[in-house]
Protein backbone atom coordinates (compact mmCIF):
# COMPACT_ATOMS: atom_id res chain seq x y z
CA UNK A 1 0.00 0.00 0.00
CA UNK A 2 1.56 3.58 -1.13
CA UNK A 3 1.88 6.25 1.55
CA UNK A 4 2.56 10.05 1.21
CA UNK A 5 5.22 11.62 3.23
CA UNK A 6 6.92 14.21 4.26
CA UNK A 7 10.68 14.16 5.01
CA UNK A 8 14.09 15.79 5.82
CA UNK A 9 14.16 18.17 9.13
CA UNK A 10 12.56 21.03 7.61
CA UNK A 11 9.93 18.27 6.22
CA UNK A 12 10.56 20.29 2.71
CA UNK A 13 10.65 16.77 0.33
CA UNK A 14 7.17 14.42 -0.62
CA UNK A 15 8.04 11.37 -1.10
CA UNK A 16 5.33 7.87 -1.88
CA UNK A 17 6.77 5.22 -0.38
CA UNK A 18 5.37 1.64 -0.37
CA UNK A 19 7.93 0.50 2.62
CA UNK A 20 6.60 -2.23 5.14
CA UNK A 21 7.13 0.11 8.25
CA UNK A 22 7.04 -2.98 11.43
CA UNK A 23 8.08 -2.88 15.28
CA UNK A 24 11.43 -2.73 15.82
CA UNK A 25 12.93 -2.78 18.75
CA UNK A 26 15.89 0.14 18.67
CA UNK A 27 18.67 -2.30 19.18
CA UNK A 28 17.97 -3.41 15.98
CA UNK A 29 18.20 0.02 13.96
CA UNK A 30 20.45 1.29 12.19
CA UNK A 31 21.95 5.25 12.58
CA UNK A 32 22.62 7.67 9.94
CA UNK A 33 25.96 5.91 9.15
CA UNK A 34 24.91 2.84 8.73
CA UNK A 35 26.09 1.93 12.21
CA UNK A 36 24.03 -0.29 14.52
CA UNK A 37 22.49 1.72 17.31
CA UNK A 38 23.92 0.54 20.24
CA UNK A 39 22.59 -1.41 23.59
CA UNK A 40 23.31 1.99 25.40
CA UNK A 41 22.29 4.33 22.75
CA UNK A 42 19.10 2.29 22.61
CA UNK A 43 18.35 2.30 26.71
CA UNK A 44 18.76 -2.20 26.24
CA UNK A 45 18.18 -4.18 29.06
CA UNK A 46 18.18 -8.05 29.30
CA UNK A 47 15.78 -10.41 30.65
CA UNK A 48 17.22 -13.51 32.50
CA UNK A 49 14.91 -16.37 30.83
CA UNK A 50 16.92 -19.56 32.99
CA UNK A 51 18.42 -20.72 36.09
CA UNK A 52 22.01 -20.94 34.06
CA UNK A 53 21.67 -17.19 33.02
CA UNK A 54 20.83 -16.58 36.49
CA UNK A 55 24.00 -18.05 37.93
CA UNK A 56 26.16 -16.20 35.45
CA UNK A 57 25.82 -13.15 37.79
CA UNK A 58 25.93 -15.34 41.35
CA UNK A 59 27.89 -12.46 42.17
CA UNK A 60 25.77 -9.69 41.99
CA UNK A 61 24.77 -6.72 44.71
CA UNK A 62 21.35 -8.13 45.95
CA UNK A 63 20.61 -5.38 47.61
CA UNK A 64 18.15 -3.70 44.90
CA UNK A 65 16.22 -6.60 45.01
CA UNK A 66 13.09 -7.54 47.05
CA UNK A 67 13.90 -10.80 47.72
CA UNK A 68 18.09 -10.58 48.32
CA UNK A 69 18.48 -13.94 48.75
CA UNK A 70 17.70 -14.92 45.27
CA UNK A 71 17.53 -13.58 41.62
CA UNK A 72 14.50 -14.79 39.95
CA UNK A 73 14.17 -15.84 36.47
CA UNK A 74 11.86 -13.25 35.01
CA UNK A 75 14.43 -10.34 36.63
CA UNK A 76 15.97 -7.70 34.17
CA UNK A 77 18.89 -5.46 34.05
CA UNK A 78 19.61 -2.51 32.37
CA UNK A 79 22.38 -1.45 30.09
CA UNK A 80 24.10 0.55 32.70
CA UNK A 81 24.21 -2.12 35.38
CA UNK A 82 27.91 -4.78 34.42
CA UNK A 83 25.56 -7.60 34.68
CA UNK A 84 24.04 -6.58 31.78
CA UNK A 85 27.58 -7.31 29.95
CA UNK A 86 28.00 -10.24 32.02
CA UNK A 87 24.81 -12.20 30.64
CA UNK A 88 25.34 -11.25 26.71
CA UNK A 89 29.35 -11.99 26.24
CA UNK A 90 28.76 -15.47 28.44
CA UNK A 91 29.41 -17.86 25.79
CA UNK A 92 27.75 -20.47 27.24
CA UNK A 93 24.79 -18.32 27.26
CA UNK A 94 22.30 -18.26 24.38
CA UNK A 95 20.28 -15.30 23.14
CA UNK A 96 16.43 -16.13 23.35
CA UNK A 97 17.19 -19.27 25.18
CA UNK A 98 19.09 -17.88 28.32
CA UNK A 99 18.04 -14.24 28.44
CA UNK A 100 16.32 -11.71 25.84
CA UNK A 101 17.55 -8.10 24.87
CA UNK A 102 14.89 -6.05 24.85
CA UNK A 103 14.74 -2.15 24.12
CA UNK A 104 11.91 0.69 23.28
CA UNK A 105 9.99 -0.23 20.39
CA UNK A 106 9.59 2.17 16.87
CA UNK A 107 7.31 2.22 13.89
CA UNK A 108 10.23 1.85 11.23
CA UNK A 109 11.83 0.63 7.82
CA UNK A 110 15.40 -1.03 7.94
CA UNK A 111 16.83 -1.16 4.07
CA UNK A 112 20.32 -0.86 2.18
CA UNK A 113 21.54 2.35 0.95
CA UNK A 114 24.37 0.17 -1.63
CA UNK A 115 26.93 0.66 1.41
CA UNK A 116 25.08 0.53 4.91
CA UNK A 117 22.33 -0.50 6.62
CA UNK A 118 19.68 2.32 7.77
CA UNK A 119 16.45 3.05 9.32
CA UNK A 120 13.72 5.61 9.05
CA UNK A 121 11.74 5.86 11.53
CA UNK A 122 8.04 6.71 11.32
CA UNK A 123 6.66 6.62 14.75
CA UNK A 124 8.86 7.01 18.29
CA UNK A 125 8.28 7.82 21.91
CA UNK A 126 11.61 9.55 21.91
CA UNK A 127 13.43 11.72 19.76
CA UNK A 128 12.27 12.65 16.61
CA UNK A 129 10.88 10.99 13.61
CA UNK A 130 12.26 11.26 10.31
CA UNK A 131 8.83 10.96 8.46
CA UNK A 132 5.53 12.71 9.23
CA UNK A 133 2.22 11.50 7.12
CA UNK A 134 0.74 13.89 4.56
CA UNK A 135 -2.54 15.43 5.42
CA UNK A 136 -5.33 13.13 3.84
CA UNK A 137 -6.63 15.18 1.21
CA UNK A 138 -3.56 16.03 -0.42
CA UNK A 139 -2.23 12.73 0.06
CA UNK A 140 -5.04 11.37 -2.10
CA UNK A 141 -4.74 14.17 -4.66
CA UNK A 142 -1.15 12.64 -4.83
CA UNK A 143 -1.44 9.29 -5.37
CA UNK A 144 -4.50 9.66 -7.58
CA UNK A 145 -2.22 11.74 -9.69
CA UNK A 146 0.67 9.03 -9.61
CA UNK A 147 -1.57 6.60 -10.89
CA UNK A 148 -2.17 8.66 -14.22
CA UNK A 149 1.19 9.73 -14.41
CA UNK A 150 2.86 9.86 -18.38
CA UNK A 151 6.38 9.37 -18.70
CA UNK A 152 8.12 12.92 -19.32
CA UNK A 153 11.44 12.19 -19.53
CA UNK A 154 14.29 8.94 -19.31
CA UNK A 155 17.87 9.99 -17.84
CA UNK A 156 20.46 7.73 -16.09
CA UNK A 157 18.85 5.75 -13.11
CA UNK A 158 15.75 7.67 -12.95
CA UNK A 159 12.60 8.67 -14.85
CA UNK A 160 10.48 11.61 -14.13
CA UNK A 161 6.85 11.63 -14.98
CA UNK A 162 4.08 14.08 -14.51
CA UNK A 163 0.73 14.44 -14.34
CA UNK A 164 -1.69 17.73 -13.50
CA UNK A 165 0.59 20.13 -11.11
CA UNK A 166 2.72 17.12 -10.01
CA UNK A 167 5.87 16.04 -11.05
CA UNK A 168 7.56 12.57 -9.88
CA UNK A 169 10.81 10.97 -9.91
CA UNK A 170 11.61 7.43 -9.34
CA UNK A 171 14.98 6.68 -9.34
CA UNK A 172 16.61 3.27 -9.82
CA UNK A 173 19.48 4.03 -6.44
CA UNK A 174 19.62 1.94 -3.48
CA UNK A 175 19.87 5.15 -1.44
CA UNK A 176 16.21 5.68 -2.56
CA UNK A 177 14.45 3.44 -0.36
CA UNK A 178 11.07 5.06 -1.58
CA UNK A 179 9.28 4.77 -4.29
CA UNK A 180 9.09 8.03 -5.77
CA UNK A 181 9.90 12.18 -5.02
CA UNK A 182 7.00 14.11 -5.65
CA UNK A 183 7.40 17.78 -6.99
CA UNK A 184 4.13 20.36 -6.90
CA UNK A 185 3.69 22.67 -9.32
CA UNK A 186 1.88 26.28 -7.41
Amino acid sequence: MKRVFKMGELRDKIIISDADFQSIETHNTYDHYGQSVGYYEAQAGVEILTDRAAAVIEDVDFSEFKNPAQLHIGDSFYVTDENFYKVIHDDELEEGIDYRIFSPEVIAYNYWDGRNWKTVVLETDFGYPDLEEVEEDLSKEILDAYETKELSHEGFGSRTYKSGRFTFVETAFASDWYTAEVFIED
